[in-house]
């Protein structure tokens, strides 16, 4: 490029005077040389445009690149895709972030305008001890509130009498019986927060740990006032009602012999059904439950007479002839009463002729004892019983019949709360129901805490065994390695990269994401066919098995190859005219047609129909063919103007029609989506 200061310019200016006079010739000749020096190549003008070819933004590209390349582009090809200037300029840029995914990101946008995914064999190592344990825990705060909560996610807060102090993840407002309650949901918990104590932020918002009412934490046995049932086993499922509280579940954990229960082993004889008393005594009752036992039936009747004159009413009366006894000290019968000296026993006494037998049914209260000693129960026929008839083997009628107390197994001493349900309360007994069998309902104390220590969980698949991960093989699975995955083989930048941005002493590999494009000229109705996600957005409502396919759709082909050669060929496939296959989107937008379906109305938070990080495919394409943990999907919303389409990670891949992802979708619920992987 000439320069626009020109030396030559001023040549007839600065010449002595006689020299324009008498040497004109000279002075053109003057003027001539320094034009011929400013124009493009030579000194005159390399020196007066120093500056500008030095500069990047302003030098010739096709001159003095060469130089720039040399000095900081030395290990690039001489033909990139993105703009030399930029990229001279700003590849400083570039060799900072060497080794990160931003470079190799920059560095195949440089070179092919392409976007590369970087996935680490190593995060699919199978190591021991290697599961992600995670636990929260609920704090539940009642009023006085200091401030607005909703305000402090993030912010850890401590409790002001425990010193136990939480990250807080989540804050959710919940009314439960007319009081408004907080939960925290906490993370990186320290130490134990404790019942009523001030639960502060460091910025000074908070309130008061409650536990009065709300979730079930625990159900105790250990008063008078609470019975463990029967028939129960250990690892049984129970679940726990109260006069309000609801949805609570748990399992048994542990069981004793409490409960006693009787048993008619020898009817007797003598005894009769209204007039036969029963008495349960001895053993060490649990809040005076001793069990009660009433005899209902008797068998093997026979009829006795007995004496109602006692001779006690006769006690002061002297025996001597006369017309009649009369007492003065008691009530004697009419026949007594009209008898004399010379009347036989048999005619003085009055009796009555009692129907009795031996007891063959009774009814029962069980009774709750603690430790092992037995009560004693003893049947008495209060009339037969004064008579001392001998019964013939020894004993007596009207208190021969033999019942025997013993205790049953399986009354519940302890359980696990799996679900704390809701509106629970600590004044309330709880009734334990088993769910597994048939068994006596067991009765028990409430212990509702405003601190609530989650079930803990594995995040991802970590450590698991016949799961995904791999055996350490020191080459594709070790800890040095690497794998670009882009639209490119791998000799074709494999040089460039390890001359820019690979770090020494890792392994690096390729593999190649091939797309392919094919024509159909017969089809008529604008689609996308490729995987489709189950959601619940907007959708769409139906398609018929006789839908057209417009001419600009887009199959995407998938392939999976350990190795390609040189010579490998992959073909465009087949398309039939006819096939089987199903959007599973619902057309129904009416809320009356799901009120039947069995979604429980209440959790400890609120509920949440389906999970943001579950993705569940309509079974075209099988994912566990074509996914592993790992993968680098992009997810996109076909919706004009959804939001959340970006790019995940694969975590788990549990069949053909389900993955998940590693982080939640940014965006709303989604139906009429797709999904790009590599």
């Amino acid at each position: 490029m000439a320069t626009d200061k020109k030396i030559s310019t001023l040549v007839q200016s600065q010449v002595p005077g006689y020299l324009l006079e008498e040497g004109p010739n000279l002075v053109a000749f003057l003027k001539a040389y320094y034009e011929w020096m400013e124009t493009t190549g030579q000194v005159t003008d390399a020196s007066k445009n120093f500056l500008t070819n030095q500069d990047i933004d302003t030098t010739n590209l096709d001159k003095f690149y060469r130089y720039f390349k040399s000095e900081v582009l030395a290990d690039f090809p001489d033909t990139i895709l993105a703009d030399k200037r930029l990229v001279a300029k700003r590849i400083k840029d570039l060799y900072r972030s060497k080794g990160s995914a931003a470079s190799y990101n920059l560095l195949f946008r440089i070179l092919f305008d392409q976007n590369v995914s970087i996935y680490k064999p190593s995060e699919n190592i199978l190591r021991a001890s290697d599961g992600r344990w995670t636990q929260d825990t609920l704090v539940r705060l009642g009023a006085p509130f200091t401030g607005n909560l909703e305000n402090a996610l993030g912010e850890f807060v401590t409790g002001q009498v425990s010193g136990a102090t939480g990250k807080i993840l989540r804050v959710i407002t919940v009314f439960e019986s007319g009081v408004e309650v907080k939960q925290l949901r906490l993370v990186e918990v320290t130490g134990t927060f404790e019942d009523l104590e001030q639960v502060l932020t460091s910025s000074g918002l908070g309130g008061f740990v409650v536990n009065t009412i709300g979730p079930l934490k625990d159900v105790s046995f250990g008063t008078v006032s609470t019975t463990g049932g029967a028939g129960h086993q250990v690892g049984a499922s129970v679940r726990f009602t109260s006069a309000t509280g609801v949805d609570a579940v748990g399992v048994i954990d542990s069981t004793v012999d409490e409960v006693i229960k009787f048993t008619l082993q020898n009817g007797g004889s003598g005894y009769s059904v209204g007039n036969t008393v029963t008495t349960v005594s001895g053993g060490n009752p649990k809040g005076g439950l001793t069990g009660s036992v009433t005899v209902t039936a008797i068998s093997n009747t026979e009829t006795i007479l007995a004496f109602t004159d006692k001779i006690q009413g006769l006690s002061d009366t002297p025996i001597q002839y006369g017309p009649t006894y009369s007492s003065n000290s008691g009530v004697i019968s009419s026949n007594l009463a009209s008898s004399n000296s010379s009347t036989t026993l048999g005619s003085a006494f009055g009796t009555i002729a009692v129907v009795t037998g031996s007891i063959s049914a009774i009814s029962t209260v069980d009774g709750n004892y603690i430790g092992t000693k037995l009560p004693v129960v003893s049947a008495i026929d209060s009339t037969i019983t004064e008579l001392d008839i001998p019964d013939g083997s020894g004993g007596f009628k009207g208190r021969n019949a033999v019942i025997s107390p013993a205790f049953v197994p399986g009354s519940i001493s302890d359980v696990t709360v799996t679900n704390g349900g809701r509106l629970y309360n600590a004044i309330d007994s709880v009734t334990v129901t088993n769910t597994t069998r048939s068994a006596t309902d067991a009765v028990g104390d409430p212990v509702v805490s405003g601190v609530i220590n989650e079930t803990g969980s594995y995040k991802g698949t970590k450590g698991f065994l016949s799961w995904d991960q791999r055996l350490q093989d020191n080459y594709y699975y070790q800890e040095f390695s690497y794998v670009l995955r882009s639209k490119k083989a791998l000799r074709t930048y494999r040089d460039v990269v390890r001359d820019v941005i690979h770090p020494a002493g890792t392994k690096l590999f390729g593999q190649i994401d091939i797309e392919d494009s094919i024509q159909m000229p017969a089809l008529d109705a604008e689609s996308l066919i490729t995987t489709n996600l189950i959601g619940g957005k907007h959708g769409i409502p139906s398609i018929g098995p006789n839908t057209i396919v417009s001419n600009n759709a887009m199959v995407s082909l998938l392939v999976n190859v350990p190795s390609i050669a040189a010579s490998t060929t992959i073909s465009n496939p087949s398309l039939l005219s006819a096939t089987a296959g199903f959007i599973r989107v619902s057309n129904v937008n009416v809320i009356s047609h799901y009120l039947t379906k069995p979604i429980s109305p209440y959790f400890v938070e609120p509920v949440m129909l389906g999970t943001r990080t579950v993705v569940q495919g309509d079974g075209i394409d099988p994912f566990s063919n074509i996914l592993f943990g790992g993968t680098q999907i992009e997810i996109e919303d076909r919706i004009p103007g959804a939001t959340g389409n970006t790019t995940y990670i694969v975590n788990t891949v549990y069949s053909n029609t389900t993955f998940t992802i590693n982080s939640n979708f940014a965006g709303d619920s989604m139906a009429n989506g797709v999904f790009k992987y590599t």
